[in-house]
């Protein structure tokens, strides 16, 4: 396995690969419904991992978008 992202829901997110690893911390906002916030961090690690961005950046890219989706009513 190249990449291993992790969610830490409050924390975060943990990721590893080859160079290393870290948490990219939760990014604070008002959550108003949790539907689908996973499966947009997992759609946008994947499309950073698709587009050539660093383990870290894709991390980074997946809590915003957890983030973006549970601010919004469903």
């Amino acid at each position: 396995m190249k990449r291993v992202f992790i969610d830490l829901v409050e924390e975060g997110v943990f990721w590893a690969d080859a160079e290393g690893c870290g948490v990219v911390p939760a990014i604070a906002h008002t959550v108003v419904d949790t539907a689908g916030a996973g499966d947009a961090m997992g759609a946008a690690m994947i499309h950073g991992c698709v587009q050539g961005l660093s383990t870290e950046e894709c991390a980074r890219l997946g809590a915003e978008a957890s983030a973006e989706v549970s601010k919004q009513e469903k």
